[in-house]
């Protein structure tokens, strides 16, 4: 599915995704994210969820970061302190910081698409033909 959002993203896109820590495969999740995106942001929240972030796009300097959010909270005058929330995003090798067990984590794969492919596969070879 993150493959599919990666192809389709563009440049200047931004695609962000809400999970819960709790969640039995939470750093699964985060893995298989990181297999179609680099970088990938996390913002670890304290209710129980962790915002990803992720683009197309190169990865920003901090100071860049900080002025775009500066930039966009003084636009925008949000209630909620994005300046602080933004210096606790975690990025790259910070990731295992907040997800100790994401290096033993596994890309998730979609089963039936796997299944739909290794059966072409099968029936091609049975039959001799390329569909």
């Amino acid at each position: 599915m993150y493959q599919l959002c990666q192809t389709h993203l563009s440049e200047n896109g931004v695609l962000a995704v809400n999970l819960f820590q709790q969640e039995r495969f939470y750093a699964d999740q985060v893995k298989t994210i990181q297999a179609a995106f680099a970088p990938v942001y996390l913002c670890p929240l304290n209710v129980g969820n962790t915002v990803v972030l992720v683009t197309n796009s190169p990865p920003l300097q901090l100071s860049e970061t900080l002025e775009r959010i500066q930039g966009l909270q003084n636009d925008h005058q949000f209630v909620f302190p994005l300046s602080e929330t933004a210096v606790q995003v975690k990025i790259g090798s910070q990731l295992i910081e907040c997800i100790p067990q994401l290096d033993q984590a596994k890309v998730l794969v979609d089963i039936a698409l796997r299944i739909k492919v290794r059966t072409i596969q099968l029936g091609e070879k049975a039959t001799g033909n390329r569909q």
